[in-house]
């Protein structure tokens, strides 16, 4: 599972940086946008997500660029 934390300098998905345990996503994996951080994300990775958790809790803004979201 990999939850938003957005430490790194950009918005982009892709950004190890901006995800728990600094490791961005990949195939399979569970991913969770919470109070952890606001910051808005540009998701641009083309993955196949087991999960996409958004609660209500996160007040960013998610917008997808060039790439597809599987779930």
């Amino acid at each position: 599972m990999r939850v938003w934390d957005g430490e790194a300098a950009t918005n982009v998905a892709s950004a190890a940086a901006n995800w728990s345990d600094n490791t961005a996503p990949t195939d399979g994996d569970s991913v969770v946008f919470n109070a952890t951080s606001q910051k808005d994300c540009i998701w641009d990775l083309d993955i196949q997500v087991q999960n996409w958790i958004q609660e209500d809790t996160y007040t960013g803004w998610i917008t997808i660029r060039g790439a597809r979201l599987h779930n």
